[in-house]
């Protein structure tokens, strides 16, 4: 049994691993493939905002007042579950 040889990384692709769906996609990179290497100009100077990037302060503290507005109903529709449930338990079950 002689010694193992190194592995050396030849930069061959065995899978594409740029999979449409998955957390890291990247359409440009998928379409630079499609097209053998080359990207249309107007693809590659778009930059990729996301929708928070263009919302004023005043509409970021909107929507964010309201996402915890509709997480406060939520816990209390849960609160109001459990105490019913703790009331049925106490007079009616037992």
């Amino acid at each position: 049994m002689g010694k193992k040889e190194k592995f050396e990384d030849d930069g061959r692709q065995i899978a594409n691993m740029n999979i449409e769906g998955m957390p890291w996609y990247d359409k440009e990179r998928a379409m630079r493939e499609k097209m053998g290497g080359d990207i249309p100009q107007e693809i590659e100077t778009e930059k990729r905002k996301s929708p928070l990037d263009e919302m004023t302060k005043k509409e970021r503290w909107v929507l964010y007042r309201s996402v915890m507005a509709a997480c406060l109903v939520i816990g209390l529709i849960f609160a109001g579950a459990a105490f019913l449930f703790i009331l049925f338990c106490v007079y009616v079950w037992l």
